[in-house]
């Protein structure tokens, strides 16, 4: 039960990334939820299908929910932490992705880089949640 809990999680929390990315892109005009999705410096962005490009993300998406799982669980005491790191570690990646990235639509500005951290921060609202459901859930059984 608890690992079809956390696939769960897994997927609905990159489709909450995702979808929250994108309908603010609409109204802030970005392209963040392209950002994120985006693998051109990895592979040829032709030849990559959006479901290989959620698949990605929804890996990254389970090594992070792995990890601030584990540490809720094991070193409680820098769970608040590795939180707020998430949030600093999300925020570099928009530079580096976006500097990484082959295609020129991916520009650094103001408002890319609020709709980036925002949607971020939804993410581990929703994750940070999730977390500590599972492991009061856990405690009781």
């Amino acid at each position: 039960m608890r690992y079809f809990y956390d696939a769960a999680v897994v997927i609905v929390s990159t489709l909450i990334l995702y979808y929250s990315m994108r309908i603010m892109d609409i109204f802030f005009n970005t392209v963040t939820s392209s950002l994120l999705l985006n693998v051109d410096f990895i592979r040829d962005y032709q030849s990559v299908t959006f479901f290989e490009e959620m698949a990605y993300h929804t890996i990254v998406s389970m090594i992070v929910y792995i990890i601030l799982l584990n540490i809720n669980c094991r070193l409680n005491q820098f769970y608040r932490f590795s939180i707020i790191f998430s949030v600093i570690i999300f925020g570099a990646l928009y530079f580096v992705l976006t500097l990484a990235a082959e295609r020129e639509i991916f520009i650094i500005n103001s408002a890319g880089f609020i709709v980036w951290i925002t949607g971020h921060c939804i993410y581990l609202v929703f994750v940070h949640y999730a977390v500590i459901w599972r492991n009061r859930f856990s405690d009781r059984n």
